[in-house]
């Protein structure tokens, strides 16, 4: 594999990455909504303490606000790095299947092989001739 080659396969496998990210993100999101659920509040006549007693339900939501916040920014960055990905990659009917695989649902060369019933090698040939002809 050539130079302009391996520049573009880390550009598409870039996107995996991108991917792992925004499932990270939403993950923060979720654990923190969790911990909002299991949090009773408790209204009382009470005065609050003297000190400086953490606002817990107030601070976790300002941090779900704030983690939401990326995680949507996130996950439009994923969006639109897929939708150049597919752009680049649905243009070469013939590379399709062999990029689609190997980037977007990340398959190993056995298992592209297997779908497209051919010889591994002959799989690698045409990703090859595919990281050749896109445009990235």
């Amino acid at each position: 594999m050539n130079r302009e080659q391996k520049r573009k396969a880390d550009i598409l496998s870039e996107y995996f990455y991108l991917c792992v990210r925004t499932n990270n993100k939403k993950n923060d999101v979720n654990e923190i909504r969790d911990c909002l659920e299991n949090i009773s509040p408790h209204i009382t006549d009470m005065p609050r303490s003297s000190r400086n007693s953490p606002d817990t339900m107030g601070d976790l939501t300002g941090e779900l606000i704030e983690k939401e916040k990326l995680y949507i920014k996130q996950y439009i960055k994923a969006n639109n790095a897929k939708e150049r990905l597919k752009a680049a990659i649905m243009e070469y009917i013939r590379y399709r299947t062999v990029l689609f695989g190997r980037y977007i649902e990340r398959k190993k060369w056995e298992q592209i092989a297997v779908d497209m019933n051919y010889y591994i090698r002959h799989i690698q040939r045409l990703h090859e001739e595919a990281l050749t002809a896109i445009n990235l």
